[in-house]
Order: C-alpha cells, then sequence, then structure tokens
C-alpha cells in the first residue's frame, strides 16, 4: 500500500490497549489492506501513549502530517533535569514562555557524534548565541536525568547549557521526531535536529537526515538564523 491515510479517534475512558483485538477491530472499521506490522508500530504509538478521553491520531505509511515544522506551537512537555536533591520536572511553559530558545537534540548522550561535535559546537557557540537575544540553550535526548547529569559534568557545559532528559520520549513523539534505533540496541530515541523557539513556537527547524552527523543542525547554522 501506497497511499497515506490519517484515522483519528478519541481514546474512551477505561480502554484497555489489547493490540490484537484491536487492530482487528479497527481493520475491519477502516476495511482497507495495508502492512499489518506498519500499522501496528502506528497504532501502538498512537493508543499506548495517549490517556483516556483524549484523541490519537493514526499516520501510517510515511505520512509526515505530525512532524512539527516552523510556525507550529510546541506540545506541551515535562523533561526531567537534575538539581541538588535530584530530579526535577522541568515544564515546556517554563522552559519557553515568554522566552527565545535553542533546542537541540542528540539520539544519546555519549555517543560519538552528539559527545564530539554537535554538543562542543554548541559549548563553543554559547555566548555568541545569547548575545543574538537567546534567552537559553538546551539540549534534549531520549536518555534519563541521571545519564544527562552525568554528560553535563563530564563535558563541563552545564552552566552553558540546560540538558534535559525526555526520559520516555514522549517529547520526541509529540513533536513526531522520533528515530527507530532498535537495530542499534538503542529503542527509541530522538532524531538529530536543532529548533529556534519564540514563546514556545518554532521559528527555525533544522532536522539531520542521517544521525551520524551534525551539520544542519549545528550551533553554526543556529547562529545563521538568529
Amino acid at each position: 500500500m501506497n497511499a497515506t491515510w490519517e484515522y483519528t479517534q478519541t481514546k474512551p475512558a477505561g480502554f484497555c490497549s489489547n493490540r490484537t483485538g484491536s487492530l482487528s477491530l479497527l481493520c475491519c472499521f477502516l476495511q482497507v489492506q495495508f502492512d499489518c506490522n506498519c500499522f501496528h508500530l502506528y497504532f501502538q504509538r498512537a493508543f499506548d501513549s495517549c490517556t483516556p478521553g483524549s484523541q490519537a491520531r493514526l499516520n501510517v505509511l510515511g505520512d509526515t502530517s505530525l512532524v512539527i515544522k516552523a510556525g507550529d506551537k510546541l506540545p506541551t512537555a515535562t523533561f526531567k533535569s537534575m538539581s541538588t536533591n535530584g530530579p526535577v520536572d522541568v515544564s515546556s511553559d517554563e522552559l519557553f514562555a515568554g522566552k527565545t530558545v535553542v533546542l537541540f537534540a542528540v539520539p544519546g548522550a555519549f555517543t560519538p557524534t552528539c559527545h564530539l561535535n554537535h554538543l562542543p559546537g554548541f559549548v563553543e557557540n554559547a555566548d555568541a548565541i545569547k548575545a543574538q537575544g537567546v534567552d537559553a540553550i538546551a539540549v534534549v535526548s531520549v536518555n534519563d536525568a541521571f545519564v544527562m547529569d552525568a554528560w553535563a559534568k563530564d563535558t563541563g557545559a552545564g552552566d552553558k547549557i540546560q540538558f534535559l532528559a525526555d526520559g520516555s520520549a514522549e517529547f520526541t513523539k509529540a513533536t513526531g521526531l522520533e528515530l527507530d534505533a532498535s537495530a542499534f540496541g538503542m529503542g527509541i530515541r530522538s532524531k538529530r535536529y536543532s529548533m529556534i523557539v519564540k514563546d514556545g513556537v518554532v521559528s527555525s527547524l533544522n532536522i539531520e537526515e542521517s544521525p551520524g552527523e551534525a551539520t544542519t543542525s549545528s550551533a553554526a547554522n543556529i547562529l545563521s538564523q538568529l
């Protein structure tokens, strides 16, 4: 099936995710034939992650309408960050409301391109970026707060960059920027990207085609967009 379609349904209260039964039911409703493995992935992502009473949107076979773009408001999310008393919540409102923020994402803390190229570029250019009216620079990754804290300490970047953990990939999935790195034993991670966010709205977004590169999403490219 080469066509792409979208199906939206409100998840009822008390919904139990019986994937096999629900999948068969939805197949019957749509009366279409498709790659069930592909659909199952999106079905699981949309229904397992959404709360009862909210809407789950299913996009199949490469539809990119769920990927955030310039001009879109970022979804509400809660990140984890390390404090002297342990992990604390950082809300998206706290991070973005009324501010200009440069946010960049990496597939994994300590991984080669992230550790040796992507993060160092933002550390080196942090002062120049903030001189252009940027209130904060933050890095997000699908890692836990302890790993992100260890990375901040190892690189000495904690005074210039805010390290945010999106441990369950909720923010990453909500923006449509997840990366399936299961083939490398890493599960669902984030694509590599950078963005400029003004009062919660994306004004510029740079997504790398390859997670092993940090060119489009680099600090130098962000500087040219400010």
